[in-house]
């Protein structure tokens, strides 16, 4: 049994019903080919990749990792990457090298102007940790444009207790696969409750954050 880490990004939001169907074979793997905010994305994952290469002055982007970059395995599907490691699996939409600093595992994504910076952050975070962790990478950032008028990057180093909460919420979400028990589908979303790792708008901050930690 395999969960992606848009599978996980569901559990936590609360939407865990509908990984539950699909991996039941109760429902099919979702048609979003008719959803345009997704539509959106994909269709602006490039230049997000290619904005974010250009603010962070020195950086080398990849969108398939080099020999060594990642510790899953690695499977390139429709140019893309994605990575397997234990039961999880994950797109990586792509690697950003920063001198003197290593890999960045990205995770870009495209909302509407007016969704708050916190809730972007509790939502998407888990996705990218989940990320990284098929890569085995210390360090990822969530690359988001806003609407069409502003792009924020979210810098962030691997943090155990974070990761373990998210992890927490996974075994609850498979001790219902395991007992046959579908969740409601009323499931209160359990982002809002956990402690994010400490997000850093700039690399300044965040290099500060690990030479402290």
């Amino acid at each position: 049994m395999t969960l992606t880490a848009t599978d996980v990004r569901y559990i936590l939001a609360g939407r865990g019903s509908a990984v539950y169907d699909r991996l039941t074979g109760e429902a099919g793997s979702p048609d979003l080919s008719g959803v345009l905010s997704v539509q959106i994305g994909r269709e602006t994952e490039r230049l997000n990749l290619d904005w974010l290469h250009r603010r962070v002055e020195g950086s080398s982007l990849f969108r398939l990792p080099t020999a060594g970059m990642v510790a899953g395995t690695i499977e390139e599907v429709a140019g893309g990457c994605v990575v397997s490691r234990g039961m999880y699996r994950a797109k990586a939409d792509g690697f950003l090298v920063v001198p003197d600093l290593g890999t960045l595992v990205v995770e870009a994504k495209h909302v509407s102007e007016g969704r708050v910076a916190g809730q972007i952050q509790a939502e998407y975070l888990p996705q990218l940790f989940v990320t990284m962790h098929v890569c085995g990478a210390r360090l990822g950032v969530l690359s988001v444009f806003y609407g069409l008028a502003r792009h924020t990057a979210y810098f962030v180093a691997w943090d155990e207790a974070y990761w373990a909460s998210i992890e927490r919420e996974v075994r609850a979400f498979l001790a219902h696969l395991e007992l046959g028990i579908r969740p409601d589908g009323e499931e209160e979303p359990v982002i809002g409750r956990l402690t994010l790792p400490a997000v850093h708008t700039n690399l300044k901050g965040l290099q500060k954050c690990l030479v402290t930690a």
